[in-house]
């Protein structure tokens, strides 16, 4: 490398950490970061970047462009007109990975990944698999990679029991119930009056279709149990393709010295927990903020997990059309991912999990949340959970201190609001992972600890919708 580069670089490198100690966080910085470090870490990522910009470019996937959703890490540089890593040379605090939440754009992580990375953090904007681009039209039952994650039915068993989810009777409604169903027994009653009514409902199928090789117990396994073998006789399981995507954006930053975090919101909160499981050796710390582990409204889920792997039914969130099995694929990831923590008792990476409990939280169920943290709070001492409560007004998309979330229900109908604690809990996420621990009082204020670096929004355009 030009001497006369290295030596601009550790400048900068002292200069920023001149600027980091005005901060009271702590001070455990990793090793200088290498050369052979840096640009192993930076070429992994700019090729995976550089693969999802070839749409923007081929005018044969108009269709599938998607403006401004591209992943990017670290800072751009205007005049070398590249994202760059912190200076060869520089102690760094870590790495941390960002994923937003369903339907938006890395854009909505971008005032935090700033912040952190002004806080001597490296910062990769990850987004969630193919949410670069938008949804085609749906090749059924055909692996198509420019799809968002899905969870359809095999082809073999939707032809001959797709009348289960078109008939309307009283008693497969029932099914319905059944199978949505969270609950360690789903229809009340005795052990014995659950069986009789699974007898009844296997004789409504096999009376409506005749050999259809489906059979209710083993379908209601499959469901409760992603991440067995049984679900793939029932279902293509696009909804590990989740955990999949962040393990390979965590391998192009290993090479960068310094642990590692995972921070996420709604799916992507759900995605960070998934990484922390999966990779609890690599991952020091996660943050989930109002993960979607389970759908909110039971009306919801029915439609979720019974319409949507029929793969016939599309939908449209802010904008952007797809089909409803890839809602099927978040509900079936956020079951999978309870499995995995439930399973493995010995899981035990510091956790930051915030919660909202209000009239605008439209999408996660915050008690499947609240029952999550329980089950994992005795595992590590630096586990914490705070919860916004209802006069804080604060909506399932806290991340972006822009993006304005409108209610649907009560008092809230029809009114709009943002998240005006957004600083205060951007300090904390920091002090989580700088120092292990949150100081919970400070995100009962809009502005948290004063002494903390205040986070600022320079952009100077709005958020961004989804479309």
């Amino acid at each position: 490398m030009n001497r006369g580069i290295m030596r601009l670089g550790l400048l900068s490198g002292l200069l920023f950490s001149i600027s980091v100690l005005a901060t009271p966080l702590g001070r455990n910085y990793s090793e200088p970061v290498t050369e052979a470090q840096y640009l192993a870490a930076k070429s992994a990522m700019d090729a995976f970047i550089h693969s999802t910009q070839i749409v923007l470019t081929d005018p044969s996937q108009e269709f599938y462009k998607r403006e401004h959703a591209q992943p990017y890490f670290g800072k751009y540089d205007e005049q070398a007109r590249e994202h760059k890593l912190h200076p060869i040379g520089q102690r760094i605090r870590g790495t941390v990975l960002l994923f937003h939440g369903f339907t938006s754009r890395p854009h909505q992580m971008a005032v935090l990944h700033e912040y952190l990375f002004k806080l001597g953090f490296n910062v990769y904007n990850c987004g969630l698999p193919n949410h670069h681009q938008l949804p085609g039209p749906s090749l059924v039952y055909t692996p198509d990679p420019r799809q968002w994650p899905q969870v359809v039915l095999k082809k073999e068993l939707r032809d001959r029991i797709l009348a289960i989810y078109n008939d309307t009777e009283k008693r497969n409604r029932l099914l319905a119930k059944f199978l949505v169903s969270g609950n360690t027994n789903p229809l009340g009653g005795s052990q014995e009056e659950q069986s009789a009514f699974l007898m009844q409902v296997q004789q409504i199928i096999d009376s409506k279709v005749p050999n259809s090789g489906f059979n209710v117990l083993e379908f209601y396994s499959a469901y409760r149990n992603p991440n067995g073998e049984l679900f793939k006789k029932y279902f293509l399981d696009g909804h590990r393709k989740y955990v999949e995507y962040a393990q390979a954006r965590l391998k192009e930053v290993e090479p960068l010295p310094g642990p590692k975090y995972a921070l996420g919101l709604s799916v992507g909160g759900t995605v960070a927990l998934a990484l922390a499981a999966t990779e609890p050796e690599k991952i020091d710390g996660v943050v989930a903020w109002a993960p979607l582990l389970r759908t909110f409204g039971e009306e919801n889920r029915m439609k979720v997990l019974l319409v949507g792997p029929s793969n016939q039914v599309m939908t449209q969130n802010r904008g952007a059309h797809f089909n409803v099995s890839s809602y099927t694929a978040a509900e079936v990831f956020g079951m999978s991912v309870l499995n995995l923590y439930a399973s493995n008792e010995e899981l035990s990476v510091p956790t930051f999990m915030v919660l909202t409990e209000s009239d605008w939280e439209t999408a996660a169920d915050i008690d499947a949340s609240r029952r999550f943290f329980q089950g994992i709070k005795g595992r590590s001492n630096q586990n914490v959970l705070y919860e916004y409560r209802p006069e804080h007004r604060v909506p399932h998309a806290l991340a972006d201190p822009k993006e304005a979330t409108v209610g649907d229900r009560g008092a809230a109908n029809g009114i709009l609001v943002t998240n005006e604690y957004w600083r205060s809990l951007y300090k904390e996420t920091a002090r989580f992972f700088a120092d292990g621990k949150v100081e919970v009082s400070n995100l009962e204020t809009k502005e948290g600890d004063p002494d903390l670096r205040r986070p600022e929004d320079n952009r100077t355009f709005g958020f961004i919708p989804s479309n």
